[in-house]
Order: structure tokens, then C-alpha cells, then sequence
């Protein structure tokens, strides 16, 4: 997938559900944005800047930073943040991003930029923490 975006998100649709009356921008809120990510249901990746990108999904390599989400439904959003789940509205890909499929379950998500390449890796796994204190880049 090749797309334009400063911001990259990876979640399952269904565990967002909760944010699906929020305002729009629920994520615009740092806290917030932590708080799901410490939930396992999100990963919201800062790339320092607008630009095209080129994103490589592999299955089952240990990549640079690696983080625990939770996939209850399998239907999993990959794209800029301006979709994510909220304003009444869902991802739709027309708009940018696109979709997987999995099953559910626990993964082990990695990411990794090179230039303008982007690799997220995703890896069946136990459940462990995300402990983070800041929002998560890969400049």
C-alpha cells in the first residue's frame, strides 16, 4: 500500500466501538490517545511529516518497536488518523488505508521506517503491557 499521511493508525474495528459517538477528534487529545494505546486497542504512529509513504505488511518478524493490541473481531483499519473511529463514523478505505483481516485474538505489532518505507509486522503473541508515557513516532 502506498499512501499520504503524517500520522499511521492500526486498530480492530471493534475496539474502538466505545468511540464511535466521540467527537471526531477524540485522538487530538494526547491522553486519550495514550489511554488506548495502553488498552491494546490502538496504535497511533507519528511520522514527523506529511508525506507519500510505502507500507509493507509482513507477518511474523520481530521489527524495531514492537507493541501488544488486542483484535477481538479480526476486521483490522490501517491508514491515517483522520479516519479513525469516531463523529458517529467508522474507516471507510475509498478515503485511504485499508483493511485486514485476522483472526482474533493477541498480536504482537512492529513497526519500522526506512525513508519513506514503512514495515508493521504482525505476530500472534500473548497479551503484554504497552508501557508508554509519550505518543509513539518512528521519525
Amino acid at each position: 500500500m502506498q499512501g499520504h499521511a503524517s500520522t499511521i493508525v492500526v486498530y480492530d474495528l471493534g475496539g474502538l466501538k466505545h468511540r464511535i459517538d466521540d467527537d471526531v477528534d477524540w485522538w487530538a487529545d494526547p491522553v486519550e490517545e495514550l489511554i488506548e494505546i495502553r488498552r491494546r486497542n490502538l496504535l497511533i504512529v507519528g511520522l514527523g511529516s506529511d508525506g507519500f509513504y510505502d507500507l509493507d505488511i509482513v507477518e511474523g518478524f520481530d521489527l524495531a518497536q514492537n507493541y501488544s493490541l488486542s483484535f477481538p473481531s479480526g476486521r483490522i483499519f490501517v491508514g491515517p488518523r483522520e479516519m479513525l473511529t469516531g463523529g458517529g463514523d467508522e474507516p471507510e478505505p475509498r478515503y485511504g488505508g485499508m483493511f485486514l483481516d485476522f483472526e482474533p485474538g493477541d498480536y504482537t505489532v512492529g513497526i519500522e521506517r526506512s525513508d519513506d518505507r514503512l514495515r508493521f509486522s504482525f505476530t500472534r503473541s500473548l497479551a503484554f503491557e504497552n508501557n508508554v508515557s509519550e505518543p509513539i513516532s518512528i521519525f
